[in-house]
């Protein structure tokens, strides 16, 4: 794992861009390229490349990966330093040697005190003491020593800041941005059993076990999440034990709400359906209640009435039978249809012989008119 990605692509065969895909969590589709990568890196693909059901992998994979990139940044930043003092270091090194080879050969070099400002201080002190006498006619010494010791101190700080940024950078007790372990970037024991726990925590409000969903928030020292679960679970038996009351069967009703308050304590919800179960057995009862008035009255109205038809027949036992009987009332009469009118006889013709007569006769028992000449 110590390689960098430049050379994990070399190594593996791939351009960086491709290797830096891979590792920002894009899985490679070949088989035989996975385990190529595993081998190289001695590191098993669940954990190079964790699946989204392992989220404590994947982020400790992450934090691993981050605690990488900034090492192999402060390490470029310290080759980055490294080079410029390497650049830098010749120069300061032949300021120096032409500031000695300046010097007077019956000057004595001033004493070495030290690298530091302060000593660098102490040298230019030692370098003017005793050095003020001026005779007539001669350029003054002092004033040709700040000509010569102008550049030399500007190249010996150069030098001084150099050496102790070299001894800085390439120290490895005191480095820029100590290394942080791998172990403290990465979740706790804690932090990974907690994560667990609310992870089991959301599976089990999602099927439903309240219950087990309240003693693990419970375990947490969740109070506003243990207070919501119970309030939910209490809210859904409490209709349930509704819907029982409103089909009619109120025991069942009532010992859901009792289990409800008993498991999950009271809520608002468990009263509302206590009221409601109240109402209908008060309904109940005044409906009984009006039943039972009903039949009653429908009791007392029979009797009555039997009593009454009691009392008429004794009347009519006891009574003396009457003479005459009841005139029956008149018939109404049928209706005779108007006789038609008959039309008269017409007379026969005066005359005639017997043989007339025995006609005549013979219409006088038919009824008609008498013949004068039979007598």
């Amino acid at each position: 794992m110590g390689l960098t990605q430049d050379q994990a692509a070399d190594l593996i065969g791939v351009n960086r861009g491709t290797f830096k895909a891979w590792d920002r969590g894009r899985r490679p589709r070949d088989p035989e390229l996975l385990q190529v990568i595993s081998e190289a890196f001695e590191t098993p693909i669940p954990v190079l490349w964790p699946t989204d059901e392992n989220p404590i992998a994947a982020e400790s994979l992450r934090a691993l990966r981050d605690l990488q990139a900034a090492k192999a940044a402060d390490q470029a930043a310290h080759g980055q330093t490294e080079t410029v003092l390497e650049s830098e270091a010749p120069k300061a090194t032949v300021a120096a040697d032409a500031w000695a080879s300046e010097q007077p050969a019956e000057a004595t070099p001033p004493p070495v005190t030290g690298t530091t400002p302060y000593g660098l201080h102490r040298q230019i002190e030692a370098t003017f003491d005793g050095k003020n006498d001026v005779s007539p006619g001669t350029t003054p010494p002092a004033r040709r020593g700040r000509r010569l010791l102008i550049p030399a101190v500007v190249s010996a700080l150069a030098v001084a800041a150099a050496g102790t940024a070299i001894a800085t950078a390439g120290g490895e007790d005191t480095p820029t941005r100590p290394a942080t372990p791998i172990a403290q970037t990465g979740p706790t024991a804690a932090e990974r059993e907690r994560a667990a726990q609310q992870a089991t925590l959301q599976q089990a409000k999602e099927r439903g076990d309240y219950d087990q969903a309240i003693s693990i928030a419970a375990r947490l020292n969740d109070t506003a999440a243990t207070t919501g679960l119970r309030q939910t679970a209490a809210g859904i038996l409490a209709r349930r034990a509704r819907s029982a009351a409103n089909r009619g069967d109120l025991p069942l009703a009532t010992s859901r709400l009792d289990k409800a308050e008993k498991r999950y304590g009271q809520v608002p919800e468990i009263e509302v359906v206590r009221r409601r179960i109240e109402a209908i057995k008060n309904a109940r009862e005044k409906r009984a209640a009006d039943r039972k008035r009903a039949e009653k009255k429908r009791a007392a109205g029979r009797a009555k009435a039997a009593a009454a038809a009691s009392r008429r027949a004794r009347s009519q036992s006891t009574a003396p039978p009457s003479s005459s009987a009841a005139p029956a009332p008149p018939s109404p009469a049928p209706s005779t249809p108007q006789p038609s009118p008959t039309p008269s006889p017409t007379p026969a013709p005066s005359g005639g012989g017997s043989g007339g007569g025995s006609k005549s006769g013979g219409g006088s028992s038919s009824g008609g008119a008498v013949d004068p000449g039979l007598y």
